[in-house]
């Protein structure tokens, strides 16, 4: 991305703008303060079969070249811990991200069938991935114009 790495980093790290780049639909911060290592948020969207909750928390935090982020995904008898880590990289005048995902599917008798299924739902979720960090590229990239009243 043509933009200063910390600039990148502070648009990514933050939870409160995923709305503007994920599937996300809404985002609360569930604790207080600057964001850090233990900092918990909830997001709301819209998958599959209609509204999810999740339940994040920061895992690390080290602004500005790297945040994780540990959770899961879905209710119930179907679910998945998320571990994430974006990382943000310096080169010359842009910046490199990286988005690193591993989910690991519950009831554990369904990790049975990553080996059959797994190449298919690394192509979907990276698919997703790229998108999103086109969709960061562009809203980070694209020129600010003077709105006229």
């Amino acid at each position: 991305m043509s933009r200063p790495r910390e600039e990148v980093f502070d648009f990514i790290a933050d939870p409160e703008p995923l709305v503007r780049w994920t599937g996300t639909n809404e985002v609360r911060l569930l604790d207080e303060g600057p964001l850090r290592a233990g900092t918990r948020f909830a997001t709301v969207g819209t998958y599959g079969r209609g509204p999810e909750d999740h339940v994040y928390e920061l895992a690390a935090y080290d602004p500005p070249t790297s945040v994780s982020m540990s959770g899961r995904w879905g209710s119930g008898r179907w679910s998945a811990s998320v571990e994430a880590t974006i990382r943000c990289e310096r080169e010359d005048h842009a910046t490199t991200v990286t988005y690193d995902v591993t989910l690991a599917p519950r009831p554990a008798w369904l990790r049975l069938l990553d080996a059959v299924l797994g190449w298919f739902f690394t192509r979907i979720i990276r698919r997703q991935l790229v998108k999103e960090l086109g969709i960061v590229k562009r809203l980070l990239e694209e020129p600010v114009t003077p709105s006229h009243r």
